[in-house]
């Protein structure tokens, strides 16, 4: 690892973290499926520590993409008034959209599955961490 205090204070190693954020982010599983994958390999890991890892872990949202719909400037102002998106840039191109919905399937694809997100927080982290997952997969 490049950064060793990254993975301080943790009970599990490095290794073992990334090994779990990979097999959730590339694959369809839940928190407890992959809970109970882990435990038929011997790590009994409970399922609020896959859940924490990622929202440690995962990249942090930076730009968003969006077509040029006038309601998205004024939307990202307001955020950023109230300390939502501090340091984030608005991209808009017209008919981007489109392209973004189709980039955005395999997200769909795998969020149906874990039956959506109870929180903001939790599908902000989860879904930046299955884009990034896939940015890894598109280069390879």
């Amino acid at each position: 690892m490049r950064n060793p205090e990254l993975f301080k204070w943790r009970h599990c190693g490095s290794t073992i973290i990334l090994w779990c954020l990979r097999w959730y982010l590339q694959t369809a599983f839940t928190y407890r499926q992959m809970k109970k994958m882990l435990a038929k390999h011997g790590l009994p890991i409970v399922h609020a520590t896959n859940m924490h890892w990622v929202h440690r872990y995962v990249l942090h949202l930076r730009v968003i993409d969006v077509n040029k719909h006038a309601f998205y400037p004024a939307a990202l102002t307001l955020l950023k008034a109230v300390n939502q998106l501090k340091q984030t840039q608005l991209w808009q191109v017209r008919y981007l959209n489109n392209v973004v919905e189709a980039d955005h399937r395999f997200v769909k694809r795998k969020t149906h599955f874990k039956q959506w997100f109870q929180t903001l927080y939790t599908a902000r982290y989860t879904i930046v961490g299955y884009e990034a997952m896939n940015i890894f997969l598109k280069a390879n």
